[in-house]
Parts: structure tokens; sequence; C-alpha cells
């Protein structure tokens, strides 16, 4: 019977994704992409809400752990605001920030080792 019910639940879950095809990339990133697209097509103006990150994850069918990654990156290219306690909302004066949305996000730099670091200096 267990088996019924967790075939049941997996193909509710493939319902509930609403335009996630997992193969298209990481999940975050197709999640990303449609918020950015609301936003950029004015669904989303300017100091709106965003949905919860609970309300996400059961939109998409994915964990919250996805939802944060897709909402971390578009906060670090400045389309949104994220506050704890108080939800996402999209960024005031968008049209200011353009030119973010559209270039490759900011790599980090990896940490790379000085030679004074390895050094025995006895």
């Amino acid at each position: 019977m267990t088996g019924t019910c967790r075939y049941a639940a997996d193909q509710k879950r493939e319902e509930v994704a609403v335009g996630l095809e997992r193969g298209d990339g990481p999940l975050y990133a197709q999640i990303r992409d449609a918020i950015r697209q609301q936003i950029d097509s004015q669904s989303l103006p300017p100091g709106a809400p965003l949905p919860t990150e609970d309300e996400l994850g059961a939109t998409y069918g994915v964990s919250r752990s996805v939802v944060r990654q897709a909402l971390g990156q578009l906060a670090e290219w400045g389309l949104i605001v994220r506050q704890r306690g108080r939800g996402s909302v999209v960024a005031p004066h968008r049209e200011h920030r353009s030119h973010l949305a559209t270039r490759a996000p900011p790599q980090r730099r990896r940490r790379t080792c000085r030679v004074h670091d390895h050094v025995d200096t006895r």
C-alpha cells in the first residue's frame, strides 16, 4: 500500500510543478527565470510582494532550499529585496538596475594560497 501512496504523491507533484522540466537545467534556475520574467513583464511591479517560500515550493513542486537558491540569486542581481520575517518584494526602481538582469552573475573569487601562508618561519 505504501508504494501506491508514494506513486500517487509523485504523480501529484509532477502535476503541481508549473512549467518546470527536469531536464532543462537546474530547478532553481528555472524558478529564478520564471520570477524574473514576471518582473520584466510587470506582472510583478516594483514593491509587489512575492509569494512565501512555502507557497513557491508548493507551486513549483520543489523544496524550500531550491526556492531559497532562486530567490537568493534574484536578490544578488538586485531584482528583489529579501527581509527576514517580512518576505521578499520586487526591488523598487527596477529600471535603474536593468543591466544587472541581463549580465551573468558575478563569479565569487576563490581564495588563493599565498606563499607566506605555507612558509615555516621558525
